[in-house]
């Protein structure tokens, strides 16, 4: 699986998150995302798993065991 697709994927699952990084780890992507403004304080995963089967299910630093300095930083969204 691409990177596009899990993005799109991940987009499906989870549309009020902003995916602001990933880590590929055994053929999956993990993507870390930041809150709208719609639902800031909201209590929601931040990190979430995209499969290379195409399941997606949150997730938190240790269960995956992420290093913040190998994350894999995503471009702002631009403003329309």
């Amino acid at each position: 699986m691409s990177l596009y697709n899990a993005l799109e994927l991940l987009l499906k699952k989870a549309p009020n998150r902003i995916p602001t990084g990933y880590w590929e780890q055994d053929g999956q992507y993990i993507f870390n995302t930041k809150a709208t403004p719609m639902n800031e304080g909201m209590a929601m995963p931040a990190q979430y798993v995209v499969t290379a089967d195409g399941e997606v299910y949150g997730t938190n630093p240790i269960q995956s065991n992420l290093d913040v300095s190998k994350m894999k930083h995503l471009p702002a969204p631009r403003k329309k």
